[in-house]
């Protein structure tokens, strides 16, 4: 056939693909990555791409009564999941309703990652944003996500001074890329995990079992305030709630300079008192066990994964790549999938074996084992490929990491490092044991709130 009737053809099936997705809009079925994903519809060529934007002007009409305004709709919908410009229903409960990006005021970028960036932001005041207005801000914002396809970029433009103000909530805006299928998967397992842990009618076991207050919540996992959609540059844009002190990874950090002759003492100087470690501790675990009694596995669970703030609460966040198994507790509910952050994975996945919910108390171990050694000093700090650090754990006598804890370290410590350090995942320790640990009463622990009165204690040393 002559190249203009084929080029003809293929511009009508274009308009045809777009039309089913615009009459399949209320549907129960993903929309939004329609046209990435070869499973839904077949991929469409480079030239094709092309004349999406031109298609858009042409056809609205064609669109169903949502009144799309671009080709992606208004309304993300997967899962159980709605997300819209201001809104946030999981399973038929609106979570949210109050979040958009006209409501914000952006500062600057507090971390970014494979899949997402994060924001410090707060709540506009009287609906402007230090005099400017809202509308032009809005217009000026959306030429920037024009041109750029980086959701952190395209808030710089919103990027406003920070005054100094401790009455003001603060948030942290998670941005993922929705045009992107791995940033959507991650997208899609942290906010189901978020909301499930925020829904009305949650009920944890764990909780119950551990708690003499019963919460309907996880105190130790961060809070999820809202999620709302972006539409025309293709972002989810989760609210979350701001930690205040960082990251354990920040806490753990070595000064930047030291001298030669204060190495040591810096060592020291970083090396937490136990009653601060079993604040964490008490924390992170309590987290984790919540988790675990959901079928869950965080699967990265890492210093730079362990949110601080002023007050003394721990948190576990960041759970992107979180596996739901539904295992029972005998220890069932096998995974495969090498995902994660390599240092801190356990002995069996490092292998490429199947590993379960121990894994996860692996990387507990890890960290506690971090903090009893001081900042800077891992055991694993300077080995960065997988070969390496096998070989390294392959080398423990006894197949555990007790030559790793330092001297003077408390029976009681030293009784939960080795019962999360273990090689073999049959003999760790579960989160609902780790948590009775008579170690944790002899530093004044018996609930969050006093891990949470430790650690503000500590922090108000620092």
């Amino acid at each position: 056939s002559p190249p203009v009737a084929t080029q003809q053809r293929q511009d009508e099936d274009d308009k045809r693909r777009w039309r089913q997705l615009a009459n399949n809009n209320n549907d129960s079925s993903e929309h939004y990555n329609v046209g990435n994903d070869g499973n839904k519809l077949s991929p469409l060529s480079t030239h094709h791409l092309n004349h999406k934007a031109q298609y858009n002007n042409h056809h609205n009409h064609h669109y169903s009564n949502n009144e799309l305004t671009s080709p992606l709709g208004t309304t993300y919908r997967r899962e159980g999941l709605s997300i819209g410009h201001n809104f946030l229903r999981f399973q038929g409960s609106t979570l949210s309703d109050n979040f958009n990006s006209n409501h914000l005021d952006v500062f600057e970028c507090i971390g970014r990652g494979v899949c997402s960036s994060v924001w410090k932001a707060r709540r506009k005041r009287g609906g402007e944003c230090n005099g400017d207005n809202t509308e032009e801000l809005r217009g000026d914002v959306l030429k920037t996500k024009a041109v750029s396809s980086n959701p952190s970029k395209q808030l710089e433009k919103q990027h406003v001074e920070e005054d100094d103000d401790d009455d003001e909530e603060y948030y942290a805006l998670k941005i993922f890329s929705m045009r992107d299928p791995q940033k959507r998967t991650m997208l899609i397992r942290e906010l189901k995990l978020l909301c499930s842990t925020t829904s009305s009618n949650n009920n944890n076991s764990f909780n119950n079992a551990n708690a003499s207050q019963q919460g309907q919540e996880c105190e130790c996992l961060v809070e999820l305030e809202g999620a709302f959609l972006d539409e025309l540059d293709g972002t989810v844009t989760l609210v979350l709630e701001y930690m205040n002190f960082g990251s354990l990874a920040d806490l753990l950090s070595p000064p930047s300079s030291t001298t030669p002759s204060s190495s040591s003492s810096s060592s020291n100087k970083h090396r937490m008192p136990e009653y601060a470690i079993a604040s964490i501790a008490y924390q992170m675990i309590w987290g984790l066990g919540y988790l675990h009694h959901e079928g869950v596995l965080h699967r990265d669970i890492k210093p730079a994964n362990v949110l601080l703030s002023s007050e003394g609460r721990v948190k576990l966040a960041d759970f992107g790549i979180v596996s739901n198994n539904n295992f029972s507790e005998d220890g069932d509910g096998m995974n495969e999938t090498m995902i994660g952050t390599t240092r801190y994975m356990s002995p069996e996945r490092l292998r490429g074996q199947l590993y379960n919910k121990q894994a996860d108390i692996w990387s507990i171990g890890l960290i506690l084992l971090e903090c009893t050694r001081g900042g800077g000093n891992s055991p694993f700090e300077h080995i960065f490929s997988i070969v390496e650090l096998v070989q390294t754990l392959d080398d423990c006598i006894g197949g555990t990491m007790k030559e790793y804890i330092p001297d003077g370290t408390s029976e009681g410590l030293s009784e939960i490092l080795m019962g999360c350090l273990n090689h073999c995942p049959e003999k760790r320790m579960p989160a609902d044991v780790l948590i009775g640990s008579p170690w944790f009463e002899l530093n004044g622990i018996e609930c969050v709130d006093d891990a949470v009165v430790g650690m503000k204690r500590y922090l108000d040393t620092l």
